[in-house]
This record gives C-alpha cells, sequence and structure tokens, in this order.
C-alpha cells in the first residue's frame, strides 16, 4: 500500500549487505548456473551487491556500472519479496514454493498474468529457482500513490465548502441528482484502491463513514508495517458524502499482482465502481500489453458491469515526450564507461531544467520505443546541480530494461538538470518519454501533455479522471498538475489514446482531523485523487438507478453528459468536460410510449392494441381509466399488458382490453411508464365501445316435426349468433301439450355456446300442435326468436275385440248373423250347430 519510498519499509539500497545473511557457492549449489537463468536480472543484482566478495560473484551477472540498485523490500524478518511466475496452463505451484520457504502472499491467476507472489528467506533462492514449475523469478513492481498536493494558487473566489466533499456535491449537482431521482447509491458497492485507511474506525465514529467498510487485503498479504497515509480514508469520505446509500469496501495493493488480486476480490464481493488513485510506471509507459494492462482488461471484459476509474496522476508539469533529436555537446558526458557526444534537444539546449519547490521523494524515469523487455538502445540519463555539476548518471546499455530510472531521488528543493546522452546519432527519432513524480512541486522547463503513464490507465475501457479546481465554487479551470493527453503509444502499433476521459473536481474539503492525512489549507483535499471519488461517485449514483446499465452506458453518459469545457470535447486538458450528475441522467434516454390510435370496440369482444416502448434500464408500466365501469385497467379480465416482461426485458408490448359485458360508452385510458430516476412518460388512447350486432336464432334443424302420439319428437338443433353471454329462453303456443319446461336446451346454451341443442317432450296422450318460440337476449338489451313448430297426431281407434265402442269388424258381423238366424230357424241351429248365446 505503500511507495518505495515510504516508511516502514525496508529498502534495499544501502542495508541490503545487512539483510541478506547467507551466501552462496558453487558447492553448496551445483546447479547456480541453471537456477541463475531462470532469476531476472535485476534481482540478480540485487545478489551481486550482496555477495561482492563470495566466489559465486562469477555466476552472478553484476549490475551495469553507475546504474541504480533495483529497490527490494523485505519483511522484519529478513525475507525478500518476490514474484514467481509460472506456466498459465499449469495450476499454480503454490505447495511445491511454500516446501521451498516461500511465505505466500498474492497469487493471481488471471492470463496472462500468472504469479505467485510472497517472501523468501535470503538462501532459498536457489532451491526456489529450481522447482520444476517455476518460469521465472522477479522483484515485484512497486505501486506509487498518487499523493495530495500542497495548492499554491491564488485564494478561491467563493468560501469553500466545510461540508465533507460539499464542493463537488454543489458544482455536480449530486444534490439535485439525488433530490429528483430518490437514488443515493443505495444497492451498488464501491471499492476504492489506494494507500490505507488507517483512521476508518475515527471516522467512522464521527458518522462520516458508514459503520460497515469492508476492508481487503491481496492474499495472505503478510505486510509487516503497513503505511499511515489515510488518503484511502480520505477517499472513501468523499463517496460516502456523493453516495451515502452505497456499500463501501476497500484494498491496498503494493504491487502490480496485488493490484489484478484486489481488483479481482473487489469485484468477487459485488463492487461495479472501482477507483484507484495508483501508478505502475516501471510496467510499461508505451503500450497497453503490459502483463498489468492485460490482466486488468481480463477481469473487465469477463465484467461488464463493472467501471474503473483511475486518478490521471499529478505530474502535467514534469513531463516531457518526443523523438530523440540529438544535439552535439561541446563537452562530452560519460556514464558506465560510454562517452555521450550527443544528447537530446530541449528547445535548442541539451539541458531539461527540473524545478522543485519541496524534497523530490519520488520516481524518475527515462523510458525509450523499444519492446518492453528487449532493449538495444544505450540512452543515458544525467542528473545535474543547479551548477551543472553531474550528481548521478543511469546507463541504459547492457540490460534489457528500456529503462533509466531512479527510484528514490531524495532530491531537495532547488534547481537540477536532465541531460538525455548518446555516443552517436544513430538513435535519432526513437520515442522518449521522461517523467519525474513529483505530485505537483516538479516542474520542467520543456513539458509536454501525455503524462498519464500507468499501464491500467492505457486502457480504452479504464476511465482516467483529471482535476477541475473546486474551491472555487464553479470547477471549470483545470489544475496546474492535471495530467493532459492525448497518451501516444508506440506498441504494437502507435496510437493515440484520449486522456483523461473526464475531469472532476478537487479542492473539496475532508474531515483528516486526527489523521494522518496530510490535508491542505483548510482541510482541503487537492489532486486527481480527490477528483476520481467524485467522478466513480456520479456512476454509482447512475448505477443505483439503473442497476441493469453495463459499464460502458454508464461511462458514455457520463462522457455525453459532461459540462463541456476548452474548444471542444473531447479534448487533452478536459476531456469530455467536468462531470456532472443531472447531465449524465439527462444523456440517457428518458422513458416514452409510441402514440396510440383511439380505437372502437363492439361490445362483448376484445381488442388487441401493440405499442413500443423506450427508455433506459428496467421499465415500470401502468395505466387508469376515467370510467372504470366500462374499462378497469386494474381489473385484469377487462384490460391488461402483455407480455409480462414488458419494460424489463422487452420493450415491444400490447394492451389487451375487454370491456366489462353488458357496458357500452367511451373510457379514456391513460398508460404511463417510469423508469428508476422516476422519469416518466404518458400515452393516452380513446376507447369507444359500441353495442354488438344483434342476435340471431336460426333453427338448423328439426324445426318443423309431426309425430304420432307416444312417438318422441327429434331434437332441434339451434344455432345462435351475437356477443357471448347471450340469456337463452323457450316458449310454448300450446302449453297443455308442450309446456315451456318440456323444451329443454343443452347446458351452457348462450353462455359458453352458440350451437343448441333443443329437447321437445310432448304430454303424454295430448295430440295437436305448438309452436314453440326459440329467443336469445343479450346483455345489451337485445334479442332474437327463432320458431319451430310440434305436431302431434291423435292415436287410431283399435277394431279388435277389446270393450268399447266403434265398428264391428267381419269376423263379429258374421258370427251375429249366425246368431239371429239360428233363432229364427230352430231347425237348422237345432240339427247343426250349437253356439253359445251371447246374452
Amino acid at each position: 500500500m505503500s511507495s518505495p519510498t515510504r516508511t516502514g519499509r525496508l529498502v534495499l539500497r544501502t542495508t541490503v549487505l545487512l539483510l541478506l545473511p547467507l551466501s552462496l557457492s558453487p558447492a553448496a549449489h551445483p546447479a547456480a548456473a541453471d537456477w541463475t537463468t531462470r532469476v531476472a536480472p535485476r534481482l540478480l543484482s540485487v545478489w551481486t551487491q550482496a555477495h561482492t566478495e563470495e566466489k559465486t560473484q562469477s555466476l552472478i551477472p553484476a549490475a551495469p556500472a553507475g546504474r541504480p540498485l533495483p529497490l527490494a523490500r523485505f519483511d522484519q524478518q529478513g525475507r525478500v519479496q518476490l514474484d514467481v511466475r509460472y506456466d498459465c496452463a499449469a495450476a499454480a505451484p503454490t505447495v511445491a514454493l511454500s516446501a521451498a520457504g516461500l511465505v505466500v502472499g498474492a497469487s493471481v491467476h488471471i492470463p496472462p498474468l500468472c504469479v505467485v507472489e510472497g517472501w523468501l528467506p535470503a538462501n532459498a533462492l536457489p532451491e526456489l529457482a529450481s522447482l520444476s514449475g517455476v518460469a521465472s523469478i522477479d522483484l515485484p513492481v512497486y505501486s506509487r500513490i498518487i499523493g495530495p498536493v500542497t495548492h499554491s494558487t491564488a485564494l478561491p473566489q467563493a468560501a469553500p465548502s466545510s461540508a465533507i466533499d460539499g464542493a463537488a456535491i454543489s458544482i455536480a449537482h449530486v444534490d439535485q441528482y439525488i433530490q429528483t431521482t430518490g437514488k443515493n447509491g443505495a444497492g451498488v458497492a464501491i471499492g476504492v484502491m489506494s494507500d490505507d485507511v488507517t483512521s476508518l474506525a475515527l471516522i467512522q465514529s464521527r458518522g462520516e463513514l458508514p459503520a460497515h467498510v469492508a476492508v481487503l487485503t491481496p492474499s495472505g498479504n503478510p505486510s509487516p508495517t503497513p503505511s499511515t497515509t489515510d488518503e484511502g480514508t480520505m477517499m472513501l469520505e468523499e463517496m460516502y458524502a456523493l453516495a451515502p446509500g452505497a456499500k463501501l469496501m476497500f484494498c491496498g495493493p503494493d504491487t502490480d499482482v496485488e493490484y489484478v488480486d484486489c481488483l479481482r476480490q473487489l469485484i468477487g464481493a459485488g463492487a461495479s465502481i472501482v477507483a484507484d488513485d495508483i501508478e505502475y510506471p516501471a510496467e510499461d509507459m508505451l503500450s497497453a500489453g503490459s502483463l498489468l494492462a492485460q490482466s486488468v482488461q481480463s477481469l473487465l471484459t469477463q465484467n461488464q458491469n463493472v467501471a474503473l476509474f483511475s486518478a490521471a496522476g499529478n505530474e502535467n508539469e514534469s513531463f516531457w515526450q518526443g523523438e530523440y533529436a540529438p544535439l552535439h555537446l561541446s563537452t562530452p558526458l560519460t556514464c558506465g564507461g560510454q562517452a555521450d557526444d550527443y544528447a537530446q534537444s530541449f528547445s535548442s539546449s541539451p539541458y531539461e531544467t527540473l524545478t522543485l519547490s519541496e524534497t523530490l521523494s519520488a520516481p524518475i524515469y527515462l523510458q525509450w520505443a523499444d519492446p518492453f523487455g528487449a532493449n538495444v538502445s544505450n540512452f543515458d540519463l544525467y542528473v545535474l546541480d543547479h551548477n551543472r555539476n553531474v550528481l548521478e548518471c543511469i546507463p541504459g546499455a547492457q540490460s534489457t530494461d528500456v529503462f533509466d530510472s531512479d527510484l528514490s531521488p531524495a532530491y531537495p528543493a532547488g534547481t537540477y538538470y536532465f541531460v538525455i546522452g548518446t555516443p552517436n546519432t544513430e538513435l535519432n527519432g526513437k520515442f522518449l518519454k521522461l517523467i519525474v513524480y513529483g505530485d505537483g512541486a516538479a516542474t520542467f522547463s520543456d513539458m509536454t501533455s501525455g503524462s498519464i503513464a500507468s499501464p491500467q490507465k492505457l486502457l480504452s475501457a479504464v476511465a482516467t479522471v483529471g482535476a477541475g479546481d473546486g474551491d472555487d465554487g464553479i470547477g471549470n479551470t483545470i489544475e496546474r498538475y492535471s495530467a493532459t493527453g492525448p497518451v501516444l503509444l508506440q506498441y504494437p502499433t502507435p496510437i493515440s489514446l484520449q486522456a483523461p476521459v473526464v475531469v472532476a473536481p478537487d479542492g473539496v474539503y475532508v474531515d483528516a482531523s486526527g489523521t494522518h492525512f496530510p490535508e491542505g489549507p483548510s482541510g482541503l483535499f487537492w489532486g486527481t485523487s480527490a477528483a476520481t471519488p467524485n467522478a466513480a461517485a456520479i456512476a454509482a449514483l447512475l448505477r443505483g438507478t439503473f442497476p441493469t446499465l453495463n459499464a460502458a452506458t454508464i461511462l458514455g453518459a457520463l462522457k455525453s453528459g459532461a459540462v463541456q469545457l476548452g474548444v471542444a470535447a473531447p479534448n487533452g486538458v478536459y476531456g469530455y468536460g467536468r462531470v456532472d450528475a443531472v447531465g449524465a441522467l439527462q444523456a440517457l434516454a428518458p422513458p416514452a410510449i409510441s402514440p396510440i390510435t383511439t380505437i372502437t370496440i363492439a361490445g362483448g369482444s376484445s381488442s388487441h392494441v401493440p405499442f413500443t416502448l423506450s427508455g433506459t434500464g428496467k421499465l415500470t408500466l401502468s395505466g387508469t381509466s376515467d370510467n372504470t365501469v366500462l374499462i378497469s385497467l386494474a381489473a385484469s379480465a377487462q384490460a391488461w399488458f402483455a407480455p409480462a416482461s414488458c419494460g424489463v426485458s422487452t420493450d415491444s408490448c400490447g394492451l389487451t382490453i375487454t370491456p366489462a359485458i353488458g357496458q357500452v360508452g367511451v373510457a379514456h385510458l391513460r398508460l404511463s411508464v417510469v423508469d428508476g430516476a422516476a422519469r416518466s412518460a404518458t400515452a393516452s388512447v380513446t376507447v369507444t365501445v359500441t353495442p354488438p350486432a344483434l342476435p340471431t336464432v336460426r333453427v338448423a334443424s328439426g324445426g318443423s316435426q309431426s309425430v304420432a302420439a307416444g312417438t318422441a319428437p327429434k331434437s332441434v338443433t339451434i344455432s345462435l349468433s351475437g356477443a357471448t353471454r347471450l340469456t337463452v329462453s323457450v316458449s310454448s303456443s300450446n302449453s297443455t301439450l308442450l309446456p315451456a319446461s318440456a323444451a329443454t336446451l343443452s347446458a351452457g346454451c348462450g353462455a359458453s355456446s352458440l350451437s343448441c341443442t333443443l329437447s321437445l317432450k310432448p304430454t303424454p296422450g295430448q295430440s295437436g300442435t305448438a309452436t314453440v318460440t326459440v329467443t336469445a337476449e343479450d346483455p345489451y338489451g337485445q334479442s332474437a326468436q327463432g320458431t319451430l313448430s310440434l305436431s302431434v297426431a291423435a292415436a287410431a281407434i283399435s277394431s279388435g275385440g277389446g270393450g268399447g265402442g266403434g265398428a264391428f269388424d267381419s269376423a263379429s258381423l258374421l258370427l251375429l248373423g249366425l246368431i239371429f238366424l239360428c233363432r229364427h230357424a230352430s231347425y237348422a241351429c237345432r240339427g247343426r250347430a250349437r253356439f253359445p248365446a251371447p246374452f
């Protein structure tokens, strides 16, 4: 969490000879020549310095003469911190490394960065480097925290706000945003990566931070002594002031491996907005192809909803870049055995003047355009005092590094000169970058734009944030130290990267009383480190308002809604402009409903009205009616929206309307759609409900029947038409022959079915004719009738011997005749036959 010069770190330069207790010898380590091939030259240089009197010196290449010894860090047990790289196709060899003595710290497996970082006893390096799973070992790349700036400009035009981050709240209209939308970041997790949060509990006790802030550490980080600047605490204070509903998290990385591990952990814990004020200039300033950059890109690609904001830096006045233009020196300079007759021309002078307003204890870097780690150039960097006497020289030859650097110069305030020298002009035209990290306290005489230098800041997906002077209550003046762009990259092909992306107010009040934070006058926090939380917090407000938006959309809104400053947007000073919460909201499409035409519906039927929604994020749809008796949107049986995902995952919607049965008239429907920011849009539709077509009753079959008494009539088929829910009744003109109750309709006739069956059951023993009338009436008072006739014939009288009247048949007549003859002609009857007397 600290820079290479922070207190509490045991830094290798003058003390390394005391901290590496054990020496190597060929006898003790017969495979030394093998293991040394896996150890980076800068780490071997450390060992060379530590074993200058050992016989093993011949096995380890010496550091180039005059080249500063790379910084190494040790814990209180004398263990050196190392990065062990392994093949990303394999699992991390953690068990074997631990067995070899490595106290494992951060471990990252995010291709192309596959590293186990840890602390190793000095005498265990040969064994560690000899493990089969080890690809290479190097010193870590350490972070440099972008520290607060001591502001020295004129007094503010307006009294600075005494509320925490009050200037930013007012300038960026955060108060208006929260009041208008009702959203304050609730449901969003914000991650901060910075130095430390030593005084976190103190600030929480004052109610200036929430009771719970999740503090994460790089995996197993055994850092012996944390730094104590409280810069992370102040950044969290700002976040909380702008987005008081958000969940806050913090992670403090020291190394580039820990940075990736912190980012991974924060994302895993739910952070979708992350802000940092960390730099790793020793990684690569000329491409986005470094291991750190590519690993960060991999995480962002895998997590499209995560937006990363990074402080642009405070080195605008202490940066120069350009093509090498050699100028002949009248007096050659010598560095590491190389005589330099030529030097870079800075406005026709071989000297770049550096003015320090306070002691410089941060790095100096010169990088040139050779592929990273494949140096073929021999630039020498000289630092001269105010009398132009050489204080130090850093040779560029005999190393794979494409850097000349002094990591802890410790130059007091004053005037100095830089000279970039070569023996000849063969490197003419090679691109160079020279930067001094002075946090606003260092100024070049010949400066250029482009000072944004850390690998993660060279990714187009990362939003770099510059600083506008916020203590004037306006925030439209760029701070003199705020890094500007564009950033020129050389590999794999030369490109120009827009930077900064946006600017945000600095010069904001923070409550640093009792903490370790080196606050400025009136408790103000200056620098791009102060600006970055303000931009990130506004992004958190947007995320809380529209949870489904991805990071690209949120960043697009910040850019489109920024207050444009400068002649055009974007530009290299203000980027797309100064962030504004209300402007960002307005840049996101408000809700809208496509026009809906007036419709007419016949009673008893339905109508489906398609429409289209538009807007941002999840939309909530509702509706009202001024005639709820006719159409009520509260009742799903009368009107409803479809599909259920309307406004959530689809914008193609429809309204199905089924007016109340039996009602006619006019209803005015008002549809309303609301987004997460409480913005709304409405559409009106007039619905006229008319009576349906008149019903009809048609006797499809069996409409005219004649049957003999005692014979059952056939069923009658009735076909109806008209509105649903018809009421069907039956009447009869001859209730004696066919009472109405004897004419029954099939179940559901008219209500659920328009094809009905009528069953007729005449009264037994009755004959005659009945006219049956079927009446259908709809809920709208309209009716229709259909008739059918039924005739029942009387039964015929029987002539076959039963009692009762009627005509005699032939047999009876013959018998009666015989009886008559017998009575009048007794002879014949007596002589021939005997007949019983009928009476």
